[in-house]
């Protein structure tokens, strides 16, 4: 980080002030009865342009000074860390809320993970999520799943296309978008952009959740739903254990390190509901709900074959 050092010599006096956009402003004045003033440098070569000069003259001289340290590479890196603290600061304010909800129900959601969703009337779980999605009124604990849910099986489609040999991933991508969303393919061009911009979104989310599920994935539940698009791509680089124990309070954000923007006590406590997490992912695959599907097509094949 930046350093910058303020002095001032006899009738000089310094005051400081944090402005909304986190600069550093440095008030200069002469001290009242003195005739001592305050000059910018930098005016030649020889001098740098944050270096200010003292010199007899009039009384009541004042001078402002702001000093921005979020520019280079250190003050991006300064920027990023605040922004990880802030995001700390946030979940540490939420997350017993969201974990009131999972305490009350979770006998009946360990029992009966279809219960977390509360309903379940769509055809697939590709287009259960991808429309759960879309809704203007969702619930917070269960998007994060069904973001999930469409990175799966979209990193799924795309593996057996390569072992297939005859497709490319942007032709599984379509069709799986087309699966999600039936009437895609009537839409005009400008509707299919935007339902196509909505699922790779949801899909890079996914992809997120993800690396924070196979950290630890009760954190899917008591974490998760806090998070905005703008925080999840922020912890992005943040989504791997400690290699170290971190300095208390670190000084920068561990490289790659969950406690970058999660406490230690909120990562043990998520840990304690894993399996739920688990069990509920799995149940929005459609481990068994595409069984279900399969045996619903079957048994109408049937009825209109005995009906002709």
């Amino acid at each position: 980080m930046p350093e910058f050092v303020a002095s001032a010599g006899r009738g000089i006096h310094i005051r400081w002030s944090k402005t909304h956009d986190n600069s550093i402003c440095l008030i200069i004045s002469n001290v009242p009865g003195s005739n001592a003033t305050i000059e910018e440098g930098g005016q030649d070569n020889d001098k740098p342009s944050n270096v200010w000069t003292c010199s007899e003259r009039e009384e009541c001289d004042i001078r402002v000074v702001t000093f921005r340290t979020q520019s280079g590479e250190d003050g991006e890196k300064t920027d990023e860390f605040e922004k990880l603290e802030k995001l700390k600061r946030k979940i540490e304010s939420g997350w017993k809320e969201t974990l009131t909800d999972i305490v009350a129900n979770l006998a009946l959601w360990a029992r009966d993970p279809s219960a977390f969703f509360g309903r379940i009337d769509h055809f697939s779980s590709e287009r259960w999520s991808f429309e759960s999605l879309l809704e203007s009124e969702r619930h917070p604990t269960q998007v994060p799943f069904h973001k999930l849910n469409l990175a799966i099986h979209l990193k799924e489609r795309q593996d057996n296309c390569a072992h297939e040999g005859h497709f490319l991933k942007i032709n599984c991508k379509k069709e799986m978008i087309v699966d999600c969303y039936p009437n895609f393919e009537i839409l005009d061009e400008k509707k299919q952009r935007s339902v196509s911009r909505k699922f790779e979104t949801h899909v890079k989310q996914g992809e997120i959740l993800n690396s924070m599920k196979n950290l630890n994935a009760g954190l899917l539940l008591i974490v998760a739903p806090l998070l905005s698009i703008k925080d999840l791509k922020l912890i992005t680089p943040y989504l791997s254990l400690p290699s170290n124990p971190p300095s208390n309070p670190p000084s920068n954000p561990p490289s790659g390190s969950y406690l970058a923007w999660l406490t230690e006590d909120i990562f043990a406590e998520a840990e304690k509901y894993t399996q739920l997490a688990s069990a509920i992912l799995t149940y929005v695959q459609g481990k068994t709900g595409s069984c279900r599907l399969w045996h619903y097509r079957f048994e109408t094949f049937i009825i209109l074959v005995n009906v002709q």
